[in-house]
């Protein structure tokens, strides 16, 4: 099969620029990869936010037709530990029971569910993969508006045009953004992340490129390897300060202190791991007496 797709150029003269998705900045050609073995397509790394980003991605279609993570093998541990990590971290900033919190392209909802599970009220907004395991727990039909906590995990990479598309997530107003991504630092092409083998990875954001999303929208940037936080200095719903912020900050510097106490928190949630999926069990079942089904 012919690859499809025009080649940028390289080494035909001086490269061409391209705008950049985020900030807007001449993007300059570095390289082409031949995604899912069929696709040409540019890589282009911007003069001012230093993030890297493909040529607009015509493939898209193509690299979501089938909706099941084949090569995606991490998405229950990551899940996982996702979970006991940002257990963690809500607790640590003072996010009650009772605020709203959604996970944003959350896909079949497992990170919700787990999330629920440790008594946290997490809500599910996804409209591309059915909604598995909190189908009563959509954001959607709870219609949640506002949520003070906001979670967006492997998701940044996938968004074709960000610095509009970003702005879904802040719609939300969230004191408390987390978001995980790989940040591109001058990798070159045989970089794993930028996913050869599905195409669906096609913006790769610098750390100034994160920087400047959490200026843009009057937060602060907290970042430890490949999670990243976007945070309200002054809350307006959930209970921290800033010696929270900076108890959170030499946290996510000793990752083996982090590991320790997010299994403290799992032994003492083990002692009694169904009480609150009971309780949404039973808000469940009274839904569905009086009617109220999932859409």
């Amino acid at each position: 099969m012919a690859a499809e797709g025009s080649a940028m150029g390289i080494g035909q003269g001086d490269p061409v620029p391209v705008p950049c998705r985020l900030c807007g900045a001449d993007s300059v050609p570095r390289f082409e990869l031949l995604l899912m073995g069929r696709h040409r397509a540019g890589f282009f790394e911007c003069k001012g936010c230093g993030s890297m980003q493909t040529e607009r991605p015509y493939w898209l279609a193509d690299a979501y037709a089938d909706p099941r993570p084949l090569t995606d093998v991490g998405i229950v541990a990551r899940s996982f530990d996702l979970s006991m990590r940002v257990d963690l971290i809500l607790s640590m900033l003072g996010v009650g029971a009772d605020a709203v919190c959604l996970d944003w392209a959350g896909g079949n909802g497992l990170f919700a569910r787990i999330m629920r599970d440790r008594g946290w009220n997490v809500f599910l907004h996804e409209p591309y993969t059915p909604n598995f395991y909190v189908p009563f727990h959509s954001a959607e039909q709870a219609g949640v508006e506002r949520a003070d906590v906001v979670t967006a995990f492997e998701v940044l990479e996938h968004l074709p045009d960000p610095a509009r598309d970003i702005e879904a997530l802040f719609g939300f107003d969230p004191d408390i953004l987390i978001v995980t991504t790989e940040l591109y630092s001058g990798q070159d092409r045989s970089w794993y992340y930028f996913g050869e083998n599905n195409g669906q990875h096609v913006f790769f954001y610098s750390r100034k490129g994160l920087e400047s999303i959490a200026r843009r929208h009057g937060r602060g940037l907290i970042t430890a390897g490949s999670m990243h936080f976007l945070l309200r200095s002054k809350p307006r719903r959930c209970a921290y300060g800033m010696a929270e912020i900076h108890a959170l900050a030499a946290l996510l510097g000793d990752p083996e202190r982090l590991h320790a106490k997010a299994m403290e928190r799992m032994s003492d949630h083990m002692r009694s791991p169904f009480r609150h999926a009971l309780r949404d069990h039973q808000d469940i079942l009274a839904r569905m007496q009086a009617g109220d089904l999932p859409a």
